[in-house]
């Protein structure tokens, strides 16, 4: 009873917690192509703050305190690639596996090529046909990693 009045008389967001801030993590010396030009620029600094790219900077500015810094060496970074026909079963198994193989082992495939197909940098892949409902309930049930499935077109 003394819980109920608690929680009927203190104010709404009391009892949450304060939002975390976004991460900050800073690529240093990295090679950029942004697409809106022909060449890539290199020398550049990016700063991503949660999911958004907060800053590019090619003065080499100090990095915020609250910063991971990651030296890039000079490695290159692109906008992220689409794949506009894919097979999410098929990429990982033959044709053949998938018709006579265990089903276990075919439906766990996916999971592995789909992380390669991300490391890759295809962030957006649009499957044209296949057994993906099951593999797409393992995502959004947490059985499968989201960085597995960045972005799956529905």
């Amino acid at each position: 009873m003394a819980a109920t009045l608690v929680a009927a008389t203190t104010p709404l967001g009391t009892f949450a917690q304060a939002p975390a801030q976004p991460l900050k993590v800073l690529f240093r010396q990295l090679k950029l192509f942004d697409g809106k030009t022909d060449t890539a620029r290199s020398g550049v600094q990016v700063l991503v703050e949660g999911n958004t790219i907060a800053s590019i900077d090619k003065s080499n500015s100090p990095p915020p305190t609250d910063a991971t810094v990651i030296d890039c060496g000079d490695r290159l970074r692109m906008p992220d690639l689409i794949d506009a026909h894919w097979h999410t079963l098929f990429a990982a198994v033959p044709v053949q596996i998938a018709t006579t193989g265990d089903p276990g082992s075919i439906f766990t495939a996916p999971t592995a090529e789909a992380e390669r197909t991300l490391m890759r940098g295809f962030t957006t892949v649009r499957d044209l046909g296949g057994s993906v409902f099951t593999f797409e309930q393992a995502i959004d049930n947490g059985g499968i990693p989201e960085r597995a499935s960045s972005h799956r077109e529905r």
